[in-house]
C-alpha cells in the first residue's frame, strides 16, 4: 500500500491501471452527485440532437474557443514535464507534488468562488447590468486577496513539514519545498484568473480568453527555458506563475477598460498584504520551537490565519453578500 508518513493506504494491485479506474470514478461521483440538485429542481431531459436550435448553436459556438483554451492549458504541463525531463531525477516528481500543493488553496479559492459567481455574472451581463457586475467582480477580486495572499505566505513558510512526511531525503525534500513556493507565487494569480476568464464566459466573449492563453503557453515556454536551467524545478515553477499571474491580470486590465473601477482594490491590497507580513512573522517564530514538526506546522498556520482573520474579516464577509 501507499505509504503516507504513518498511514498506509489499502492496495489493490492494479499497478498504473488504478489511475485511470480512479479518473473515471472521480468523474462518475462527479456527475452523480449533481442529480439531487436535477431531481430538486424537477430537471427533464430528453436525448436529442438539434443542430438547428439556436440554444445548441450557441453552446457550439461558444464551446470551440474554450476547448481550444483547455488545450493550450495542457500544453503548459506537456511543455513543462518536457523540460523537466531533461534535469536530474525527480525534477518531474517536484513538479507534480508543487503543482498540487498549490492546487489544494487554488481550487479551494479560486476555483470554487470562479464557479459559484458565473451564474451571477452571467444573469447581470444578459440583463446590462454594469454596475451590479462591475460591483460583484470587484468584491469577488478583493475577497480573493484576502484569502489567497495570507494563504500563500503562511503555507510557504510552513511547508517544509508537510513535504517531510512524503519520504523524500533532505535534498529532495529540498527541491520540493522550493518548486512549491514558486508555484504559491503564482496562487494570487492563477485564483484571479478564475474570476476574470469566467467574467468573459459571463458576456458570451470566449475568443479572449482564447487569445490570452495562447500568449500565456508562448510566455511560459520562454520564461521555463530560461528560468529551467537556472533554477531548477522551482525555475519551472516560477515561470508558471509568471504566465498564469500575467494572462489573469491581462483580462482584468481589459475587463477595467470596459467596466472602469472593477481594478480598484488598493485599499484591500494594502491592508492584506500587512497583516500577512504580521502573521508571517509569527509563523516564522513559532516554527522554531522545539516541538514535532508537522503538528507544529499545522498549528503555526492556524494561528497565523487567524491572527490575520479579524483584518481581512470585511472582504471575507463579502462572500457571504455576494
Amino acid at each position: 500500500g501507499y505509504q503516507i508518513g504513518p498511514v498506509t493506504l489499502p492496495a489493490f494491485g492494479m499497478g498504473v491501471h488504478g489511475l485511470v479506474y480512479g479518473t473515471i470514478l472521480g468523474a462518475a461521483l462527479f456527475l452523480l452527485i449533481q442529480v439531487p440538485g436535477l431531481l430538486y429542481f424537477k430537471f427533464r431531459w430528453s436525448p436529442r440532437i438539434q443542430l438547428s436550435s439556436p440554444g445548441v448553436r450557441q453552446v457550439l459556438f461558444l464551446m470551440a474557443p474554450r476547448v481550444l483554451t483547455v488545450l493550450f492549458i495542457q500544453l503548459v504541463f506537456l511543455a513543462q514535464d518536457n523540460i523537466a525531463s531533461r534535469m536530474s531525477a525527480g525534477a518531474v516528481t517536484a513538479l507534480v507534488y508543487g503543482w498540487l500543493f498549490m492546487q489544494v488553496p487554488e481550487s479551494l479559492i479560486g476555483t470554487a468562488i470562479g464557479t459559484v459567481m458565473l451564474p451571477t455574472l452571467s444573469e447581470q451581463a444578459a440583463r446590462g447590468d454594469e454596475v451590479a457586475f462591475r460591483r460583484t467582480i470587484n468584491d469577488t477580486l478583493r475577497a480573493i486577496l484576502a484569502l489567497t495572499i495570507p494563504s500563500a505566505v503562511l503555507l510557504g513558510i510552513a511547508i517544509r513539514p508537510l513535504i517531510s512526511i512524503l519520504g523524500f531525503d533532505a535534498a529532495g525534500t529540498e527541491v520540493v519545498v522550493w518548486t512549491t513556493r514558486a508555484y504559491l507565487i503564482g496562487l494570487v494569480g492563477h485564483s484571479m484568473l478564475e474570476v476574470a476568464v469566467r467574467a468573459f464566459y459571463a458576456r458570451q466573449d470566449a475568443r479572449t480568453p482564447l487569445i490570452a492563453s495562447g500568449l500565456m503557453v508562448a510566455t511560459f515556454i520562454l520564461l521555463a527555458v530560461v528560468l529551467g536551467p537556472a533554477l531548477g524545478p522551482a525555475g519551472i515553477g516560477l515561470a508558471n506563475s509568471l504566465a498564469f499571474s500575467g494572462e489573469g491580470l491581462l483580462l482584468l486590465v481589459l475587463l477595467n477598460r470596459r467596466y472602469p473601477g472593477l481594478l480598484r482594490v488598493e485599499k484591500t491590497l494594502v491592508r492584506v498584504t500587512a497583516i500577512t507580513l504580521v502573521s508571517g512573522l509569527v509563523v516564522y517564530a513559532l516554527m522554531s520551537l522545539p516541538l514535532p514538526s508537522l503538528p507544529l506546522a499545522v498549528f503555526a498556520m492556524v494561528v497565523g490565519g487567524l491572527a490575520a482573520l479579524p483584518v481581512v474579516w470585511p472582504e471575507v464577509r463579502l462572500l457571504v453578500q455576494l
